[in-house]
């Protein structure tokens, strides 16, 4: 399967607009180190890959990826970062919640056949919290019901998971060694 730089601007451009506070999962700065290495690799850099180097925000950063022109191969750059997500999951980098709630956010991202797939490990966090607010009102049944609705999150999360790593060989290695 053949990456172009638009399915790696995509994959940034998701890892960006799904950062927050809480969780950084791409830095400006490494977006700018990727496509340094890509003008290092090119013999005359086209004009976007200049303008995204010398990027200070991450608007423009965003805007200037979202720029990035085709060739791309359809939903790759979404089918990375779930495989990013995977490997920062599988390293207890966070928790099931996390990772099922950037799951259900890809939305159109991700190939139409697929989404199911995605969602539900966020449909089986809902059951949880239904679950758990029934079992609120019965304290002796709560810890039992958590425990299975956890268990059930953990493995839709994983099965859906397993199933994108084989892209996890596409994570750019510049984000992998930072």
């Amino acid at each position: 399967m053949q990456v172009h730089d638009r399915d790696i601007a995509e994959f940034f451009l998701i890892a960006l607009k799904s950062s927050d506070w809480r969780q950084q999962f791409v830095q400006l700065e490494t977006i700018i180190a990727w496509v340094d290495e890509v003008i290092l690799r090119t013999d005359i850099p086209p004009g976007w890959m200049l303008d995204l180097s010398i990027a200070k925000t991450e608007y423009d950063v965003a805007k200037l990826l979202g720029q990035v022109p085709t060739p791309k191969t359809e939903y790759l750059g979404a089918s990375i970062f779930v495989a990013y997500v995977g490997r920062l999951f599988r390293d207890s980098i966070f928790g099931s919640e996390l990772a099922a709630w950037l799951l259900r956010n890809l939305g159109d991202d991700v190939d139409p056949q697929l989404r199911v797939l995605v969602e539900r490990p966020w449909e089986a966090l809902d059951d949880y919290d239904l679950n758990y607010n029934l079992c609120c009102s019965n304290p002796s049944k709560t810890s039992a019901a958590e425990l299975e609705a956890r268990s059930q999150i953990d493995s839709t999360l994983k099965l859906c998971l397993e199933h994108f790593r084989q892209y996890e060989r596409l994570i750019p290695s510049i984000v992998t060694d930072s």
